[in-house]
């Protein structure tokens, strides 16, 4: 059993993304947005999802006109082993 409690996020120059999860019956979207003169942002979004892998599904889209670079996301993850007995 896998329980994906939440994932974090790495990006570069990103001016606003937004990140979407569902899960049981459960929506929940952010906006992020890089709130600098500049316009752009690097750095790191930690964002929970709370589910069981297999039924796992989130988005991470980029609505605005500007490019967005993200390098990665590393979850954090509870594996539960089942034992049988025979």
């Amino acid at each position: 059993n896998v329980f994906v409690r939440g994932a974090r996020l790495t990006y570069t120059k990103a001016n606003e993304y937004t990140v979407s999860v569902s899960h049981s019956g459960t929506d929940y979207t952010e906006t992020i947005s890089a709130g600098t003169t500049t316009g752009v942002e690097s750095g790191e979004k930690y964002f929970g999802i709370c589910h069981h892998m297999p039924d796992l599904e989130y988005t991470i889209t980029n609505e605005t006109p500007w490019n967005a670079l993200f390098q990665g996301v590393m979850y954090d993850l509870n594996i539960q082993e089942v034992m049988r007995s025979g």
